[in-house]
């Protein structure tokens, strides 16, 4: 929250931000209102950025969550009609707001697997919302793995050689095959 506060345009502390109330807000659903206010600012960004887009769905679901039927009255009514899509969805819908997400998973994929398109691909939508949800964010950057700005690289010359050779005869629709080294030093 206090990174939020700092920096508003800070998506990525924002995303962080929602998953924490969202997660919280299963138990607490206050929360979920909070959720809401701290995703407004970002809601128009959804179609560029897949975690923001992710979080969205996941918080609808959770606040839709409460009307739902229960379990038991969406399992009866799916297994009465398979393509129950509207009852399978609301099931899949409960299992995403509860923090469920193969489970969720396993019945938005038996909708995409028999109409693909059904309601405007909400399936699909769904599904990869989760995906992108179960996905670890990329790692940031070790400040070991980043070489200092007064590092120098120098390549040997048989490796400047060999690039000088491999560039003309590209250009010329040759291939040729070096046996030039391509070491290469760095002095720091």
């Amino acid at each position: 929250q206090q990174a939020v506060a700092v920096d508003p345009a800070n998506d990525a502390a924002r995303a962080d931000y929602l998953r924490l109330l969202i997660e919280q807000g299963r138990t607490q659903p206050a929360l979920l209102a909070q959720a809401r206010h701290a995703f407004e600012p970002v809601a128009g960004k959804v179609m560029f950025d897949a975690r923001l887009s992710a979080l969205g769905l996941w918080l609808a679901a959770c606040e839709q969550a409460p009307q739902a039927p229960s379990e038991a009255e969406l399992s009866a009514a799916i297994a009465a009609n398979k393509r129950d899509f509207d009852a399978r969805y609301t099931l899949a819908q409960s299992r995403f707001a509860a923090g469920r997400f193969t489970d969720a998973l396993d019945e938005l994929l038996e909708i995409i697997m028999r109409d693909k398109a059904w309601n405007d691909q909400a399936a699909r939508k769904s599904f990869v919302a989760i995906l992108e949800l179960m996905t670890k964010p990329a790692p940031k950057p070790a400040a070991a793995a980043i070489p200092s700005s007064s590092a120098k690289v120098y390549a040997s010359p048989n490796a400047v050689v060999a690039s000088m050779i491999i560039a003309k005869d590209a250009c010329s629709g040759g291939v040729t095959r070096s046996s030039f080294g391509t070491n290469s030093s760095v002095i720091a």
